[in-house]
């Protein structure tokens, strides 16, 4: 029996006002040897990553070109003051594999994907 787990976190904050951002994720691996010459692998993962205030950029009035009301900073946050986004990934599987020789081999796999965006 094998086994791994994978787990990370992130906060990301950025130049632009306002702006926050979070990234979690878990993702477990077990690999079971049912005998010489048949083995299961059964895999996970899941990600979340909610979003505050998502950055969607300047107009270019303001920043590049010029502009009557005078120059955009860098740093303003042109969202909605309670703008939201989460996404969200779910994945599992399996693989089974099993050598009746060593030129023969059977092979079965599945996997279910969902990803979820929320704003």
């Amino acid at each position: 029996m094998l086994y791994r787990l994978n787990l990370a976190t992130q906060t990301t904050e950025s130049f632009v006002d306002f702006y926050d951002q979070q990234r979690y994720f878990v993702s477990p691996v077990v690999s079971w040897q049912l005998g010489d010459r048949t083995k299961i692998t059964f895999s996970g993962e899941y990600q979340v990553r909610p979003e505050k205030n998502g950055a969607t950029g300047i107009p270019a009035e303001g920043s590049v070109l010029s502009n009557p009301n005078g120059k955009i900073p860098r740093n303003r946050n042109t969202n909605e003051p309670n703008s939201m986004s989460d996404t969200s990934l779910l994945r599992v599987g399996y693989d089974l594999e099993h050598r009746f020789s060593s030129n023969w081999q059977m092979r079965s796999a599945f996997e279910y994907s969902s990803f979820q965006f929320l704003v």
